[in-house]
């Protein structure tokens, strides 16, 4: 029964040792009721049973059974990893994707390091090196932490249009100033939306659109067409007023020419 046992290449060597055990203890009870027998019809009677149930101590048992049972331990693993990842609200629909993914590459892996194993301690070493490898593919993130992040896209975003409003000679001081009221105004708001995003897919929308909105408060000016607009405006402000002047000079003149003429006339009547 022992070598029976030694021979099983489903159990582990902890298993061997118990069921060896299991077979001395089986054997010191069976001997004794052999001691006890008053003849030989009982001995031999003791001697029968004891053989038995010996040899019923164990049965030899299939390895591949205990490949098929590691494995499903590396399914049940992998189930649960995917429920954490499904739970993440840290993570993007794209990244949620990439995780699974990876922890299907990770169980496939393993477990063909279980179909490789040729007894049943290194299906069992396997089995535990692949669960944690499994529970390894990711790591719980946090949500806060992504809203960090993304604030800090805003805030850059923020810094560089404030950057490019500060250069726009086109900009009296007043207007840089209103301006960069307006990026703050805007940069407030957007970080507002990112707050009140539940997942990281939200955050990301959120992040996106306020970098835009921030980079369309200005439009970088140009001095030139500043200078032409200050040329064609006088003092009225109206281009109308300008084309006004040398019609009056035009009819002034045109006035004193008339009655310069009609003094003319008169005197030579005199």
């Amino acid at each position: 029964e022992k070598a029976e046992i030694a021979g099983d290449k489903s159990l582990t060597a902890a298993q061997r040792a118990e069921k060896e055990k299991a077979v001395d203890t089986t054997k010191a009870a069976e001997e004794a009721k052999i001691t006890a027998a008053d003849d030989a019809d009982k001995v031999e009677a003791a001697k029968t049973a004891g053989v038995a149930a010996i040899k019923a101590v164990h049965t030899v048992g299939s390895l591949d059974d205990v490949k098929v049972a590691a494995k499903a331990s590396l399914e049940s693993a992998a189930a649960e990893e995917k429920a954490e990842i499904a739970g993440d609200k840290s993570l993007t629909a794209a990244q949620r994707a990439e995780k699974e993914k990876a922890v299907d590459t990770t169980k496939a892996a393993e477990e063909a390091k279980i179909t490789a194993a040729d007894d049943a301690d290194k299906v069992e070493a396997a089995k535990t090196a692949g669960v944690a490898a499994i529970k390894a593919v990711h790591t719980a993130g946090d949500l806060n932490a992504v809203k960090n992040a993304a604030k800090a896209d805003l805030a850059t975003a923020a810094a560089e249009e404030k950057a490019e409003i500060a250069g726009d000679k086109s900009l009296t001081a007043a207007q840089r100033a209103e301006k960069e009221k307006a990026v703050d105004d805007k940069k407030a708001e957007e970080e507002a939306k990112i707050t009140a995003a539940d997942d990281a897919d939200k955050v990301e929308a959120a992040k996106t659109a306020g970098v835009a909105a921030i980079k369309a408060v200005h439009t970088v000016g140009s001095l030139d067409d500043v200078k032409a607009a200050a040329k064609a405006l006088p003092n009225t402000g109206t281009v109308k007023s300008t084309l006004a002047i040398p019609v009056a000079i035009t009819s002034a003149l045109l006035s004193l020419g008339l009655v310069g003429g009609r003094r003319r006339k008169e005197d030579e009547e005199v």
